[in-house]
């Protein structure tokens, strides 16, 4: 029998081994193997679909960069009716242009793809190798195993997320697996995410992310993440809009969060109890945090001399840049830098798979 086990030099090792490949940067990175669990209508299907309007569109998500992309989203909870009509009012709030890339970018599929035979995860690994999606999201976990799968049972769970995770890791794209928390009774807090999700212990213990999403209180909800190979995201707490169509962010401190020149620099203003800085210290400040030259502050500052949203006064040799009353400090989040819709695409417009697509397969 040939070897089939090689030890490599350290050198080789760290020559070979990549960096991350972000899809959402700081949260989630291609050949990543996610779970988010949360109660019963607490908004899981509805983040998830942000996440695809977000990628698809290059817009951020709840404060995190994106790399633009395609994504495929196996849905099969909701009804094809329930769920046109919730695409279509989210993409209300997006430029004609954004709504063509979420056209483009999304596909959706209603397909009740039962993941616990190996010919389906055949099937789908083929569609994914085909497609190059850069996310897939399959919601909910519990329709997409047979009826005598134990989401209890370690002997069940294990091997299928490992089948799943290396789905991820062999096709090159993102795997987020939208799941239920466990029934503990209301008000539970779970100790971390992987200590959240319904069922047996594996669920925590195989992917490379474990998410979780609680309520608060009223709309306010918060997630948490903790992470394989890197350090567990500072708590989010965020707004569910009135519809449930949109979600608004309230507070983080995640250093991984990456804003662009400008937002740091207004976000020193958001530091500052006076809205004011003397020029000279407000660039220290700027420079220490983006890693970026006092060229660059200088050019970052003359945009936002010349929209209004910063004025200049003269002190001495420096200059006093206080931050426009009439401008509303948008920028909430404050950290430090470091250096929608068919699995199948319909020319350009969103589309749902129907018909076959409803049946069980038992």
């Amino acid at each position: 029998m040939p070897l089939v086990f090689r030890p490599y030099s350290l050198f080789k090792i760290h020559a070979e081994s990549k960096k991350d490949d972000p899809v959402i940067v700081g949260f989630l990175n291609r050949r990543e193997f996610a779970i988010l669990s949360a109660s019963a209508k607490t908004g899981k299907s509805m983040l998830a679909l942000r996440v695809a309007i977000a990628i698809a569109s290059g817009k951020k998500f709840l404060g995190f960069d994106v790399v633009p992309g395609k994504v495929m989203y196996l849905q099969t909870e909701i009804s094809d009716f329930e769920l046109r009509k919730r695409i279509e009012k989210m993409l209300l709030s997006l430029t004609e242009e954004d709504q063509d890339a979420v056209n483009a970018n999304v596909h959706i599929s209603t397909y009740r793809l039962k993941l616990d035979r190996p010919e389906n995860r055949e099937s789908l690994k083929s569609v994914l190798l085909s497609e190059k999606p850069d996310l897939l999201i399959l919601d909910p976990f519990y329709e997409l195993h047979s009826a005598t799968f134990k989401e209890d049972s370690s002997d069940d769970v294990a091997p299928l997320l490992r089948e799943i995770k290396k789905i991820a890791h062999d096709t090159g794209c993102a795997i987020l697996l939208i799941h239920h928390q466990g029934k503990r009774g209301e008000g539970f807090t779970p100790s971390s995410p992987s200590h959240s999700h319904r069922g047996s212990s594996s669920f925590g213990d195989v992917p490379d992310a474990s998410i979780s999403m609680i309520r608060k209180g009223g709309n306010t909800l918060n997630i948490k993440a903790d992470f394989r190979n890197r350090p567990a995201l500072n708590p989010i707490d965020f707004q569910m809009t009135e519809d449930d169509l949109d979600f608004q962010l309230i507070h983080s401190t995640n250093s991984v969060m990456k804003m662009n020149p400008e937002e740091t620099l207004l976000s020193l203003f958001a530091e500052s109890d006076s809205n004011k800085y003397l020029s000279s210290i407000l660039r220290d400040k700027f420079c220490t945090r983006t890693g970026l030259s006092t060229s660059m502050f200088n050019k970052v500052l003359k945009q936002l001399r010349d929209t209004g949203q910063i004025f200049t006064e003269r002190r001495g040799r420096d200059q006093m840049l206080t931050f426009s009353e009439n401008q509303p400090l948008e920028i909430i989040v404050t950290q430090q830098a470091p250096k929608e819709r068919g699995v199948l695409r319909s020319s350009g417009h969103v589309t749902s798979q129907s018909g076959a697509g409803h049946e069980n397969q038992q």
